[in-house]
Protein backbone atom coordinates (compact mmCIF):
# COMPACT_ATOMS: atom_id res chain seq x y z
CA UNK A 1 0.00 0.00 0.00
CA UNK A 2 1.34 3.71 -0.94
CA UNK A 3 0.99 7.01 -0.37
CA UNK A 4 1.37 7.84 3.11
CA UNK A 5 0.15 4.46 3.94
CA UNK A 6 -0.91 5.69 7.97
CA UNK A 7 -2.50 8.24 6.66
CA UNK A 8 -4.65 7.21 3.81
CA UNK A 9 -5.58 4.40 6.56
CA UNK A 10 -7.05 7.52 8.67
CA UNK A 11 -9.80 7.64 5.62
CA UNK A 12 -11.14 4.05 6.22
CA UNK A 13 -11.70 3.89 9.91
CA UNK A 14 -14.86 6.24 9.69
CA UNK A 15 -18.54 5.42 9.74
CA UNK A 16 -19.19 8.27 7.17
CA UNK A 17 -16.45 6.81 4.89
CA UNK A 18 -17.88 3.94 4.29
CA UNK A 19 -21.97 5.38 3.90
CA UNK A 20 -20.00 7.55 1.40
CA UNK A 21 -18.32 4.83 0.00
CA UNK A 22 -21.54 2.52 -0.97
CA UNK A 23 -23.13 5.52 -1.84
CA UNK A 24 -25.64 5.63 0.80
CA UNK A 25 -24.69 9.00 2.44
CA UNK A 26 -24.93 11.64 -0.21
CA UNK A 27 -23.22 15.01 0.92
CA UNK A 28 -20.26 17.33 0.13
CA UNK A 29 -17.03 16.32 0.66
CA UNK A 30 -13.33 15.65 -0.60
CA UNK A 31 -10.97 13.36 0.34
CA UNK A 32 -7.89 15.04 -0.77
CA UNK A 33 -6.02 11.76 -0.20
CA UNK A 34 -7.53 9.43 -2.14
CA UNK A 35 -6.64 11.68 -5.40
CA UNK A 36 -4.26 9.00 -6.58
CA UNK A 37 -5.01 5.72 -7.22
CA UNK A 38 -3.68 3.41 -3.78
CA UNK A 39 -1.68 0.51 -4.58
CA UNK A 40 -2.07 -2.87 -3.55
CA UNK A 41 0.77 -5.05 -3.16
CA UNK A 42 0.27 -8.91 -4.47
CA UNK A 43 2.84 -11.67 -4.37
CA UNK A 44 6.06 -11.91 -7.55
CA UNK A 45 5.18 -8.67 -9.12
CA UNK A 46 1.31 -8.08 -9.56
CA UNK A 47 -0.38 -5.37 -7.54
CA UNK A 48 -3.92 -4.08 -7.52
CA UNK A 49 -4.39 -0.18 -8.30
CA UNK A 50 -7.88 0.92 -6.85
CA UNK A 51 -8.71 4.48 -7.67
CA UNK A 52 -11.34 6.20 -5.55
CA UNK A 53 -10.93 9.64 -6.87
CA UNK A 54 -11.40 12.39 -4.26
CA UNK A 55 -15.49 12.64 -4.20
CA UNK A 56 -15.60 8.64 -4.69
CA UNK A 57 -18.04 9.11 -7.70
CA UNK A 58 -16.51 7.11 -9.85
CA UNK A 59 -14.22 4.01 -8.46
CA UNK A 60 -12.26 2.03 -10.68
CA UNK A 61 -9.68 -0.78 -10.49
CA UNK A 62 -6.14 -1.52 -12.33
CA UNK A 63 -4.55 -4.79 -12.09
CA UNK A 64 -0.47 -4.07 -12.66
CA UNK A 65 2.18 -6.72 -13.50
CA UNK A 66 5.57 -5.90 -13.60
CA UNK A 67 5.19 -2.16 -15.95
CA UNK A 68 1.78 -3.59 -17.69
CA UNK A 69 -0.94 -1.69 -16.63
CA UNK A 70 -4.92 -2.92 -17.34
CA UNK A 71 -7.78 -1.21 -16.02
CA UNK A 72 -10.07 -4.40 -15.24
CA UNK A 73 -13.34 -2.42 -13.35
CA UNK A 74 -15.23 0.11 -13.01
CA UNK A 75 -17.81 1.32 -10.79
CA UNK A 76 -20.12 4.53 -11.35
CA UNK A 77 -23.81 5.26 -11.01
CA UNK A 78 -24.06 5.39 -15.15
CA UNK A 79 -22.70 2.94 -17.13
CA UNK A 80 -21.05 0.54 -14.38
CA UNK A 81 -18.98 -2.52 -15.25
CA UNK A 82 -17.51 -3.67 -11.99
CA UNK A 83 -17.79 -7.39 -11.52
CA UNK A 84 -14.48 -8.91 -11.86
CA UNK A 85 -13.86 -11.33 -9.45
CA UNK A 86 -15.36 -14.30 -8.41
CA UNK A 87 -16.74 -14.61 -4.85
CA UNK A 88 -13.95 -17.37 -4.13
CA UNK A 89 -10.89 -15.19 -5.61
CA UNK A 90 -12.61 -12.37 -3.84
CA UNK A 91 -11.95 -14.28 -0.48
CA UNK A 92 -8.29 -15.46 -1.57
CA UNK A 93 -7.08 -12.00 -2.61
CA UNK A 94 -8.38 -9.53 -0.10
CA UNK A 95 -7.25 -12.21 2.10
CA UNK A 96 -3.57 -12.02 0.40
CA UNK A 97 -4.12 -8.55 0.12
CA UNK A 98 -4.22 -8.20 3.85
CA UNK A 99 -1.52 -10.44 4.80
CA UNK A 100 0.90 -8.26 2.31
CA UNK A 101 -0.24 -5.02 3.22
CA UNK A 102 -0.52 -5.64 6.97
CA UNK A 103 -3.96 -4.49 6.91
CA UNK A 104 -7.36 -5.44 8.33
CA UNK A 105 -9.22 -8.11 6.57
CA UNK A 106 -12.48 -6.40 7.30
CA UNK A 107 -10.81 -3.16 5.34
CA UNK A 108 -9.96 -5.46 2.05
CA UNK A 109 -12.87 -6.82 1.73
CA UNK A 110 -15.48 -4.25 2.28
CA UNK A 111 -12.82 -1.95 -0.52
CA UNK A 112 -13.29 -4.40 -2.85
CA UNK A 113 -16.52 -6.27 -2.30
CA UNK A 114 -18.29 -4.16 -4.81
CA UNK A 115 -16.36 -5.60 -7.75
CA UNK A 116 -17.90 -9.24 -7.10
CA UNK A 117 -20.31 -10.60 -9.50
CA UNK A 118 -22.79 -13.00 -8.30
CA UNK A 119 -24.54 -15.66 -10.33
CA UNK A 120 -27.46 -16.64 -8.05
CA UNK A 121 -29.83 -15.09 -5.45
CA UNK A 122 -28.26 -17.52 -2.55
CA UNK A 123 -24.50 -15.68 -3.69
CA UNK A 124 -25.91 -12.57 -3.47
CA UNK A 125 -27.10 -13.30 -0.14
CA UNK A 126 -23.80 -14.67 1.19
CA UNK A 127 -22.18 -11.56 -0.25
CA UNK A 128 -24.71 -9.14 0.98
CA UNK A 129 -23.78 -10.80 4.76
CA UNK A 130 -20.33 -10.45 4.59
CA UNK A 131 -20.79 -6.76 3.94
CA UNK A 132 -23.08 -6.66 6.94
CA UNK A 133 -20.61 -8.70 9.09
CA UNK A 134 -17.72 -6.79 7.71
CA UNK A 135 -18.98 -3.55 8.49
CA UNK A 136 -19.83 -4.60 12.41
CA UNK A 137 -16.47 -5.96 12.90
CA UNK A 138 -14.72 -2.40 11.97
CA UNK A 139 -16.34 -1.48 14.80
CA UNK A 140 -17.70 2.30 13.25
CA UNK A 141 -21.24 0.64 13.53
CA UNK A 142 -23.86 -0.82 15.58
CA UNK A 143 -26.22 -2.75 15.34
CA UNK A 144 -28.79 0.00 14.67
CA UNK A 145 -26.65 1.35 11.93
CA UNK A 146 -26.43 -1.65 10.20
CA UNK A 147 -30.03 -2.04 10.57
CA UNK A 148 -30.52 1.13 9.21
CA UNK A 149 -28.14 0.18 6.31
CA UNK A 150 -29.82 -2.59 5.63
CA UNK A 151 -32.74 -0.53 5.22
CA UNK A 152 -30.76 1.81 2.46
CA UNK A 153 -28.96 -0.68 0.87
CA UNK A 154 -30.42 -4.15 0.61
CA UNK A 155 -30.75 -4.29 -3.58
CA UNK A 156 -33.53 -6.90 -4.79
CA UNK A 157 -32.49 -9.97 -6.57
CA UNK A 158 -34.18 -11.05 -9.62
CA UNK A 159 -34.35 -14.52 -9.96
CA UNK A 160 -33.89 -13.86 -14.05
CA UNK A 161 -31.08 -12.28 -14.26
CA UNK A 162 -28.78 -12.86 -16.79
CA UNK A 163 -25.48 -13.20 -15.95
CA UNK A 164 -23.51 -16.40 -14.99
CA UNK A 165 -19.82 -17.26 -14.52
CA UNK A 166 -19.28 -19.89 -16.94
CA UNK A 167 -15.55 -21.32 -17.61
CA UNK A 168 -13.85 -20.77 -20.34
CA UNK A 169 -11.19 -23.71 -21.56
CA UNK A 170 -8.69 -20.93 -22.52
CA UNK A 171 -9.67 -17.80 -20.58
CA UNK A 172 -10.80 -19.39 -17.64
CA UNK A 173 -13.62 -18.00 -16.00
CA UNK A 174 -15.93 -14.99 -17.73
CA UNK A 175 -19.05 -13.60 -16.54
CA UNK A 176 -21.76 -13.73 -19.46
CA UNK A 177 -25.01 -12.35 -19.79
CA UNK A 178 -26.87 -9.61 -20.53
CA UNK A 179 -26.66 -8.18 -16.89
CA UNK A 180 -23.21 -9.23 -16.65
CA UNK A 181 -21.50 -5.80 -16.66
CA UNK A 182 -17.78 -7.16 -16.84
CA UNK A 183 -14.86 -6.96 -18.65
CA UNK A 184 -13.89 -9.98 -18.19
CA UNK A 185 -15.59 -11.59 -20.77
CA UNK A 186 -15.47 -14.06 -23.63
CA UNK A 187 -15.44 -10.85 -26.40
CA UNK A 188 -13.06 -8.44 -24.70
CA UNK A 189 -10.04 -9.15 -26.24
CA UNK A 190 -8.18 -6.34 -24.48
CA UNK A 191 -8.49 -8.12 -20.89
CA UNK A 192 -5.61 -10.01 -19.79
CA UNK A 193 -6.71 -13.21 -19.45
CA UNK A 194 -3.46 -15.18 -18.66
CA UNK A 195 -1.79 -12.55 -16.18
CA UNK A 196 -4.89 -12.38 -14.79
CA UNK A 197 -5.47 -16.15 -14.02
CA UNK A 198 -2.13 -16.08 -12.86
CA UNK A 199 -2.78 -13.46 -10.20
CA UNK A 200 -5.60 -15.67 -8.39
CA UNK A 201 -3.14 -18.68 -8.43
CA UNK A 202 -0.40 -16.86 -6.83
CA UNK A 203 -2.48 -15.66 -4.04
CA UNK A 204 -3.95 -18.97 -3.80
CA UNK A 205 -0.58 -20.40 -2.82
Amino acid sequence: MNGGEERLKKNFYSKEFWLRYFWILQDDFSYELLDKPIEFLLPNGFCLYLDTGSDLSYIYLSFKHNQEVFEVAWDDEAQWHPFVFRFDEFIIVTKKISEINNLEEWLTRLLFIRFVGSDSKSEEDRMYKLKIDMLYESGLFSKQDLKEFDEKNKREHTDNIDAKWVFDSLKGWIYEGLDAYSLRNSQNTEFPFSLWNGMIEQCSE
